[in-house]
């Protein structure tokens, strides 16, 4: 058994930019867990597996049909479950976590169907794929918690590309409790001075 575990469906279906900024920020998040763990007393087993399947064999029932793109596993043998997501920062981007709503076909996204229990969301270093400026972890089931009693309502919006699913939900950074927040990255800002 190996400290990450990373379910990967092969087959046809839509590659863009962000599927590619997925991949490109898979050992940038490994690193960022195998860190985590270690601080947090549960440190995983050193090493890092792919397996691929398509959306027919049993392990794709983790990625497909639960929303789980990671297994952590510790040296003690605990599993810890993440959905992740890497993204582009947007020309005005400010610090946000997002989470499929529904899907472009209308039935319910990874808001509801996923039984991962960490959501990561990262955004690299404009024009580079080598570091990521803000990332955070937050507890999949507490934060869905938090929307539904008011404490963090999440914001609604459309997808500007279609083919990339439907609505979904996004909070700042700023917004999130902190008994949900696992960990967090946030890179300093500059700010602009009169003079």
């Amino acid at each position: 058994m190996t400290g990450i575990t990373r379910i990967e469906i092969t087959g046809d279906f839509y590659h863009d930019r962000r599927t590619a900024l997925g991949e490109a920020g898979r050992p940038l998040a490994d690193a960022i867990y195998f860190d985590l763990m270690e601080r947090m007393g549960a440190p995983l087993k050193p090493s890092v597996e792919t397996v691929r399947c398509t959306k027919q064999q049993a392990i794709a029932r983790y990625d497909h049909t639960e929303g789980i793109d990671v297994i952590l596993t510790s040296q003690g043998g605990s599993r810890f479950t993440v959905q992740e997501k890497c993204l582009d920062p947007a020309p005005h981007w400010r610090p946000t976590l997002t989470i499929e709503e529904y899907k472009a076909s209308g039935k319910p996204g990874a808001w509801f169907y996923c039984t991962a229990q960490w959501y990561f969301g990262a955004v690299f270093v404009h024009n580079s794929l080598t570091r990521f400026e803000d990332w955070m972890i937050v507890d999949l089931p507490g934060l869905r918690v938090a929307h539904e009693t008011g404490r963090a309502r999440g914001h609604r919006q459309k997808p500007r590309d279609p083919r990339r699913g439907g609505p979904f939900f996004y909070w700042y950074y700023r917004e999130i409790p902190e008994d949900v927040i696992v960990a967090r990255h946030r890179a300093p800002r500059l700010e602009a001075t009169d003079g």
